[in-house]
């Protein structure tokens, strides 16, 4: 949305006001919702490399001014937002998208949300959540010592003879939450190993 942004002389669309003083282009909006990717099953993502191939074509072929298809670009993509969330649930949102209030708006006028954005703090006082790098960093480290906790659980329950159905449970749940489902596995480790110790 910046491209557009840059067009009426701007290098983004603060808090969305640009998309918001536009109008809705309702052809437009239906040539974006019906791009046929949102109809391929999963596992799929989306990249910019996809977004310039099939998005600004379809953009740019509609002669529409900059403005409106800011505001027609932030309705689509408050709608396909929309589609992945059930009514009356809580979600959180990072990223630099939480400051673009009509964005937001239009999101929760479509869909019936809760929408949590969280405040943390750095360093320099921004919010380590909307950092890209360190979402990176924070997400490689979270797969590290959770991973390293599963190949720990399996080694040590191979020694104990423990029953690979009966780790499983501890080991889903270490890759999500590492402490609760090493504790878990503790549990299991006690009855099998008939003593508390980790060291042996």
């Amino acid at each position: 949305m910046n491209l557009y942004a840059e067009k009426l002389g701007q290098p983004y669309d603060e808090g969305g006001k640009m998309a918001a003083s536009g109008e809705l282009n309702k052809n437009l909006l239906n040539q974006l919702n019906h791009l046929n990717f949102y109809n391929e099953d999963p596992p799929k993502s989306l990249g910019l490399e996809w977004v310039k191939a099939y998005i600004f074509p379809v953009l740019e072929a509609s002669k529409e001014t900059p403005r409106n298809i800011l505001r027609t670009f932030t309705e689509h993509i408050a709608i396909q937002l929309a589609c992945q969330f059930s009514e009356g649930k809580k979600v959180l949102i990072t990223g630099g998208g939480v400051y673009n209030s009509f964005l937001i708006e239009r999101l929760q006028a479509i869909r019936n949300i809760e929408i949590v954005i969280p405040d943390g703090s750095s360093l320099t006082g921004g919010n380590l959540f909307n950092d890209k790098s360190f979402l990176i960093l924070f997400w490689s480290h979270f797969l590290a010592i959770n991973l390293f906790c599963g190949g720990w659980i399996v080694k040590d329950s191979q020694k104990f003879g423990i029953n690979k159905i009966l780790i499983a449970f501890p080991l889903l749940i270490t890759y999500f939450i590492g402490p609760i489902g090493l504790t878990l596995y503790w549990f299991i480790r006690i009855f099998y190993a008939k003593r508390i110790s980790l060291y042996d």
